[in-house]
């Protein structure tokens, strides 16, 4: 203990120096962040302060190898881990620092993720063993987890303090969950990230003067992945992948709902936007700290959870995230997300079902449509199905064969009519109610359906006695190329 103490406090020191030097150097230089559509901010701030976050945490493990006696003992404990991991956590820092300075594309940035997580394979970072010839299962596994992580953190770095904040609660929980199981390596590794951020939260507090930018949201993210992954492999019963999806509540949430909120509007995933949880809740009249302070709870909340959950059994670790689960929902809810409450009227409010049933009416009058041999069953289908779609007054002139249906009840409704023009001089009326709303659009559908099936070589299949006509009235078409 006496040694994670030395080693958080030489990383906090080195911090303390680092984070002004930085922000002084870039300034120096012109890398600013400059305020945009897309940004929260409204003057420019240097954003490479992930350059001091991680510099200060690699010299401290540097400085802790040079102690004499119990320093050094540690080091050669436990640093086998980390120094296997230091590749992989350069990778994903030079990554961050490019696209800080020179706008990464989204497929170079993860051409870099994707390296720095097959090295992290290599150190021994794993989600689960896999057994003999399915390794590579735990290496797609374990890569998309460390990538999503990375990214998840990344989000969340879009209004003051609040990655440096999930950063330093995630820290802290996976020290604490890492000590309760004896898991000191692990402890090892993030006692000097927790010194490193501490310093420079106090810049990045609202209003931030310093911003963790690339370089530093991504290698944070990427880390607390490796010690997530690590916590998984250690104890496969589920307990420490179920400490580390808590840990991560807020970062994972943010990755669900925006890849959601996409995928529900038809845009790419991978699309900036400015509906993030931050943006929603600023939206709603809070302020940067107010939002921090929102934010911040409900990340000390899940890695509260993360923690006391070691203790448990896996019935009271059920009553125990139960009640966690509820209170993200609502605060989901809350935000107020269009997308989500579209979705939740559909399913709740039969709109799915409505739509499928639709769906079905069309397939199968369809399929009869083209299925039908006569003139008489195809009159048939239409009415039948004008019945189904709540269409009213159907007329049918069909190469001069005329019918009507029986059962349509005009008094008293408001209406207006439809009518669809076929070749050989055909038609199909019918009425459609002002009250028939739906989210679905019958009347077109129906009259869409009625156009694509009864073409001039479908009415003169169905009347034989209309091929000379319908073979003349090709000739007029082919023809006449005036048009």
């Amino acid at each position: 203990m006496k040694s994670l103490l030395a080693l958080f406090l030489i990383s906090f020191g080195l911090s303390a120096l680092l984070v002004p030097a930085i922000r002084w150097a870039f300034l120096r230089l012109g890398k600013l962040d400059h305020p945009g559509p897309r940004k929260m901010h409204s003057v420019a701030v240097p954003r490479s302060g992930g350059l001091a976050v991680f510099s200060s945490y690699l010299l401290a493990v540097g400085l802790l190898a040079l102690l004499p006696a119990g320093g050094n003992y540690v080091f050669e404990r436990y640093e086998s881990f980390l120094i296997r991991l230091v590749p992989a956590i350069g990778i994903v820092f030079l990554t961050g620092f490019l696209d800080d300075w020179l706008d990464l594309k989204p497929g170079y940035k993860l051409i870099g993720q994707l390296a720095a997580s097959s090295f992290a394979y290599w150190a021994g970072v794993r989600l689960f063993d896999a057994p003999p010839g399915w390794e590579w299962l735990s290496f797609l596994a374990t890569c998309f987890w460390l990538i999503l992580c990375s990214n998840a953190i990344n989000l969340t770095d879009g209004t003051d303090g609040l990655a440096g904040t999930v950063g330093i609660v995630s820290c802290i929980g996976l020290i604490a969950v890492a000590l309760r199981l004896d898991y000191y390596s692990l402890a090892f590794v993030f006692t000097p990230l927790l010194g490193s951020i501490l310093p420079f939260l106090r810049s990045n507090w609202p209003p931030a003067s310093l911003f963790l930018g690339d370089t530093g949201s991504l290698t944070l993210g990427f880390m607390i992945g490796c010690g997530g992954a690590a916590l998984a492999r250690r104890f496969p019963n589920g307990e420490g992948l179920i400490a580390a999806t808590l840990i991560l509540t807020l970062p994972l949430m943010e990755v669900a709902l925006s890849t959601l909120r996409r995928l529900l509007r038809g845009q790419p995933i991978f699309s900036p936007d400015s509906h993030h949880i931050h943006h929603q809740l600023k939206r709603q009249g809070l302020g940067a700290a107010p939002v921090l302070l929102r934010l911040g709870l409900l990340s000390l909340l899940g890695t509260t959870i993360a923690v006391l959950q070691i203790w448990c059994n896996p019935w009271q670790r059920v009553l125990l995230i139960i009640p966690f689960v509820m209170i993200l929902a609502f605060g989901i809810a809350a935000l107020r997300y269009p997308e989500f409450n579209v979705l939740w009227a559909a399913v709740l409010g039969g709109r799915i079902r409505n739509w499928l049933r639709h769906q079905i009416l069309l397939r199968s009058m369809e399929e009869e449509l083209l299925g039908a041999l006569n003139m008489a069953s195809t009159q048939l289908i239409l009415q039948k199905y004008a019945v189904s779609f709540g269409l009213l007054d159907l007329r049918l002139n069909l190469a001069g064969i005329r019918d009507q249906a029986k059962n349509s009840e005009l008094r008293g409704l408001s209406t207006y009519l439809v009518r669809i023009d076929l070749p050989l001089e055909s038609w199909v009326k019918f009425r459609v109610p002002l009250s028939l709303k739906r989210t679905e659009n019958p009347a077109a559908d129906y009259a869409s359906l009625v156009l694509r099936t009864l073409s001039l070589q479908r009415l003169a299949l169905l009347q034989p006695e209309l091929k000379d006509a319908s073979r003349q009235y090709s000739k007029v078409l082919a023809l006449d190329q005036s048009w």
